[in-house]
């Protein structure tokens, strides 16, 4: 994921919407919670990496079962958007479509936790900062 430019996720994402689109199916929002949730991943790891672990760990310990839903959906959503590419009858694609509404609006869940998570984690850190330069 390092290696992928924003540029680059953001053409990956649009090349899966084409699909659905020349069909007359619209996945405009579900692609957007799953760029959003990429980029802010992709931007916390080469930025803010040790807190952004930190907060995922803490997650998973915090909520396995929630970590487990998280990965199961982060991983459909993959398996979905690749086998897009290649499904043929409209109906197959209707349904898949209709499985990554559902999903991704289940991942902006977990995106929006876990970035209230790390916004925490970051005021935190600047009170600490803050008190020791005291």
């Amino acid at each position: 994921m390092l290696r992928v430019s924003e540029d680059e996720l953001r053409n990956i994402y649009k090349t899966v919407y084409n699909r659905f689109r020349e069909i007359g199916i619209d996945l405009e929002d579900s692609i957007e919670i799953m760029i959003e949730h990429d980029l802010w991943k992709l931007r916390q790891i080469k930025k803010n990496f040790n807190n952004f672990i930190s907060i995922y760990i803490d997650f998973a310990v915090k909520n396995p079962e929630d970590t487990y839903r998280y990965a199961v959906i982060l991983t459909a959503l993959k398996l979905l958007l690749i086998t897009s590419i290649e499904a043929e009858p409209r109906e197959k694609l209707k349904l898949m479509a209709d499985e990554i509404k559902r999903l991704a609006d289940e991942l902006e869940l977990h995106t929006l936790t876990l970035m209230m998570a790390l916004e925490k984690s970051d005021e935190e850190n600047k009170v600490v900062a803050t008190a020791k330069n005291l």
